[in-house]
């Protein structure tokens, strides 16, 4: 249907006028029965209606006595946000799949949510409608879900992360990689208990050294599979096992193929301190097993320090409100991997490498769309093992940028 434009008398006369007026006549009678036969909008229906009238409720309570409070939210369950297994530890003691959402006329877990009118509890007085200053009423909209909690549904977080290693002549060997991975939950055995699938794929560009030869190229491509379950009030689990592919993808070495995974115990000691205690399997011809023990302590929404081994990070948020939270962390790590080879004489062989780094990290939370990250580091402790029984080789030390988003 094609809409008349403009329907001026002194342009078009009298009779098109009239015809103008009769098609948008016939077009809003044929629209009528399609605008009727939508559901009702719960939201639209109590914007509409506004606060219920005073005159509508059972007789209030005496001044004296308190209104009562809502129940306190659970803590939010919580992904790690860089995929590193000791970060967040602290989730083992939340309730999965809950996001802060609300369906109308029920309360929101989250605390920042806008709380309905406050009425008066003697007659004569005026009714007051009290809202948080973190949103609008009620009635105008879905709060927004909680930053750091789950999505609804399958997917849960896309993360594209990259790192630069300085080297040639600062250390004699450096190195780049990109990794790509996405996370998506199932509520299996329960929604309560869900299986978290993380697969992933990471691209190494490596320069130098010449002598222990190295490939330009490595590559490490995983499937990783994860679940945490509260066990009860104190004690919470959270396990995962990543077969992954490790190599130059030049030989067929069955040393590529690797299965790492970890094995956590969580306390809830008080409020504050949590105590983890545990395992992380490297599968790695150098180190196999790494010990992870040690104290989560969260002293308050702004400030948090783990003191777990091989990752310790104390972290300080500076800035956050409904939409966003920002956060500076210092940290320590232990890096590197392992993969299977083709030397430049042709032999099959195992390269590993390692280091360990000292870093200072900013990071920015959001509740929708992209969040982001952004590390310095001093890298030391270098060293390239070679499982053929050629001689080691010891990097200079170095710098190390990362960043990477996420969303």
């Amino acid at each position: 249907m094609s809409w008349p434009r403009q329907c001026p008398v002194a342009l078009v006369g009298r009779g098109r006028v009239w015809l103008c007026l009769a098609t948008w006549l016939v077009t809003i009678a044929a629209l009528a029965p399609i605008a009727a036969a939508q559901p009702p909008n719960p939201y639209q229906q109590a914007l509409a209606a506004g606060p219920p009238h005073l005159a509508s409720r059972p007789p209030q309570p005496a001044a004296t006595q308190p209104i009562a409070q809502q129940p306190a939210p659970p803590p939010a369950y919580r992904l790690p946000a860089s995929g590193d297994p000791f970060d967040q530890l602290s989730s083992l003691q939340a309730q999965p799949w809950s996001d802060g959402r609300a369906p109308p006329q029920q309360p929101s877990s989250d605390p920042r949510a806008p709380r309905l009118a406050v009425y008066p509890n003697r007659p004569g007085e005026e009714i007051v409608d009290e809202f948080s200053p973190a949103g609008p009423p009620p009635w105008a909209a879905p709060p927004r879900r909680k930053i750091g909690a789950p999505r609804r549904g399958m997917f849960q977080k896309l993360r594209v992360a990259g790192s630069w290693v300085a080297g040639d002549d600062i250390s004699e060997f450096g190195l780049a990689d990109i990794d790509a991975n996405i996370t998506f939950a199932f509520p299996f055995p329960t929604p309560k208990s869900p299986l978290i699938i993380t697969p992933g794929f990471q691209s190494w560009w490596l320069e130098g050294p010449t002598a222990p030869d190295m490939p330009a190229r490595v590559y490490d491509a995983y499937l990783k599979f994860r679940t945490m379950r509260k066990l009860n009030e104190r004690w919470g689990l959270d396990a995962a096992v990543t077969p992954g592919w490790h190599s130059d993808f030049e030989t067929s070495n069955d040393d590529a193929l690797r299965i790492t995974g970890h094995a956590f115990g969580a306390y809830q000691w008080n409020e504050v301190v949590q105590v983890v205690l545990g395992v992380v399997y490297l599968d790695r011809s150098d180190v196999s097993l790494l010990p992870a023990v040690g104290l989560i302590c969260n002293f308050n929404e702004d400030t948090r320090l783990e003191l777990i081994l091989p990752r310790p990070r104390f972290a300080r948020r500076f800035y956050a409100d409904c939409c966003e939270e920002y956060w500076w962390y210092v940290a320590g790590e232990f890096g590197g991997g392992a993969w299977a080879i083709e030397r430049a004489s042709g032999v099959e062989d195992m390269a590993i490498y390692r280091d360990f780094r000292v870093m200072l990290g900013w990071e920015r939370k959001v509740a929708e769309g992209f969040g982001s990250h952004f590390e310095i580091a001093y890298v030391f402790g270098r060293e390239i093992e070679y499982d053929s029984g050629t001689p080691d080789f010891e990097p200079d030390d170095t710098l190390m940028l990362r960043t990477g988003i996420m969303f």
